[in-house]
């Protein structure tokens, strides 16, 4: 073979391997092919803060869960002085931080870059415990809040045809500060989140349900707070619920922590990508 033919089978791979990277890059990921088309690209980081005390030290952090309408362009993990490794719990995902001995305040940092996939589906499989625990509530002097927990889920139940608008019937009750059921539970209940009464409510029903904790993407935004939703089993899919509205699908620009994420996140900054 000639020196002029190897350059052109050379030349033929390199431009098919570049077609072959921008095809995946706009059909698998979503990036922009034409001009003026963009992708806003949100960049996220996590900061575990605590004071060390001389001994050793081991510190955890959830990571995002998968999730079908978020991409995950990159992650980036500080841990200066520390062993670090990413360990795999259930479905979940946890970065570890391990030194033998530290003192006085730490600080460790978690980053990513994400960015919306278009058209994605928004239900996500999951491999998660469907094991429902009910609330105990046989004592005498609770027995006013039992019979307005059950009347709130036979009324909807009454008003629905399925998991799904049984979950959206009972938050709406929830929501309904003119329902009296609905107050004596809340005076009863006075330091639980909306989330808390409404997982006791599913777990009255017999509904494996549990909080996903994440955040609302926003523009420049500092230190946001996670947020809870609720993720209800309907028998054959996870479906996540906006608690305040009642509604079925994940919110728009919603990253997913995790069911028990508790990292302080804090908003850095957002682009575009074109």
């Amino acid at each position: 073979m000639s020196p002029r033919v190897q350059v052109y089978v050379i030349a033929a791979l390199l431009a098919l391997i570049g077609a072959g990277l921008t095809a995946y890059k706009h059909f698998e990921l979503g990036f922009p092919l034409l001009p003026g088309e963009y992708r806003t690209v949100w960049t996220i980081e996590a900061k575990v803060g605590f004071d060390a005390e001389g001994g050793p030290v081991k510190a955890a952090l959830t990571l995002p869960r998968e999730q079908r309408n978020m991409e995950i362009l990159g992650e980036t993990f500080s841990s200066s002085g520390f062993g670090f490794y990413i360990a795999r719990e259930n479905d979940e995902y946890r970065a570890i931080w391990t030194r033998r001995s530290a003192e006085g305040a730490q600080s460790l940092f978690y980053q990513l870059d994400v960015y919306q996939t278009p058209g994605a589906a928004l239900e996500q499989p999951l491999n998660l415990s469907t094991e429902v625990q009910k609330p105990f509530l046989g004592a005498r002097e609770q027995e006013a809040v039992r019979l307005a927990i059950n009347s709130l889920v036979q009324q909807a139940r009454e008003r629905s045809s399925d998991v799904e608008s049984f979950t959206t019937q009972l938050l709406f009750e929830l929501n309904d500060d003119g329902n009296q059921d609905r107050n004596l539970v809340f005076r009863h209940y006075a330091d639980s989140s909306l989330v808390d009464v409404a997982l006791l409510m599913l777990a009255t029903a017999d509904i494996p349900a549990h909080r996903i904790r994440g955040l609302y993407l926003e523009d420049d935004r500092r230190r946001l707070t996670p947020e809870d939703l609720l993720e209800v089993y309907d028998g054959r899919r996870w479906i996540v619920f906006e608690p305040n509205s009642g509604m079925p699908g994940v919110p728009e620009n919603f990253l997913f922590g995790s069911v028990a994420a508790r990292a302080c996140w804090t908003w850095r900054v957002g682009v575009t990508l074109k």
